[in-house]
């Protein structure tokens, strides 16, 4: 959602086409060697997870917002949220415009410690390894009564997919970062950002920007169910917080480099 969301075009709701997604491959480093451990982390096993995950993201995408037995929530002309209860945890979709590019967006969600600039649960996010093919990054979330804090360690791996660009996320566990007792680990199963250049509109937007998330907060069915309707209604707040970030981010950096250059 945008400098602020009544910015944002409700033709950018579109459902993706299905030629528009031709996957570029990735295929893991064919020189990982099995039951390599990095940083508590088995690289083979990091690799099968992400292989399987880009599966069910892709899928999540191809669908689009309505796909897949979800139902839409929010249905505004500058956001549109849809989500349903799984065996497993919960689905939540939801997508917008930007006028920003995928650089200038990447530029803030690409460093996890800049993460509690856009979401003010954030206790702290870091990226805790680093490879060629992916990136480990461990985020702890607040807890608010009566909900314990909570913790996810995720590897991440972003391609693209023709012009557009898939940042992809799935839950890993390392030796290294067990779970805190203090803490819930969630589990996402599949999730991340599907980013899409498009000609400028009237708002000034340029890119179309899609999020899809599988997720187990860790909580009991009902009290899961109560939690997704809550993060559902707070995703339009969510996203003026996470635009005007990128903003602000674009800002401080033109600065630096005008301060750098002048």
């Amino acid at each position: 959602m945008g400098q602020n969301v009544s910015s944002l075009c409700h033709s950018c709701m579109t459902k993706p086409r299905e030629d528009e997604l031709l996957l570029i491959s990735n295929d893991p480093p064919e020189n990982v060697k099995k039951d390599e451990i990095v940083n508590g982390f088995n690289l083979a096993h990091v690799n099968e997870k992400l292989e399987e995950a880009e599966k069910e993201y892709l899928e999540m995408i191809r669908e689009g917002l309505d796909g897949g037995n979800c139902i839409v929530e929010i249905d505004k002309p500058d956001v549109k949220v849809s989500g349903k209860e799984t065996e497993k945890g919960y689905v939540v979709k939801y997508q917008f415009c930007m006028p920003f590019t995928p650089d200038e967006f990447f530029n803030l969600v690409d460093f996890p410690a800049k993460k509690a600039k856009w979401d003010s649960s954030v206790k702290l996010s870091e990226e805790v390894m680093k490879t060629d093919n992916f990136s480990a990054v461990h985020t702890i979330y607040k807890g608010a009564f009566p909900i314990s804090a909570r913790d996810v360690l995720l590897v991440c791996r972003k391609f693209k997919d023709g012009k557009n660009w898939c940042d992809l996320s799935t839950s890993v566990e390392s030796e290294n970062y067990p779970v805190d007792k203090d803490v819930v680990r969630m589990q996402i199963f599949a999730g991340g950002y599907y980013l899409e250049p498009m000609e400028k509109d009237e708002n000034g937007n340029i890119t179309k920007v899609t999020s899809v998330s599988h997720i187990n907060v860790g909580l009991p069915p009902a009290m899961s169910k109560a939690v997704r309707k809550f993060a559902t209604s707070q995703i339009p707040k969510f996203g003026k917080n996470l635009i005007k970030a990128i903003e602000k981010e674009k800002e401080e950096t033109q600065n630096k480099d005008n301060s750098q250059h002048p």
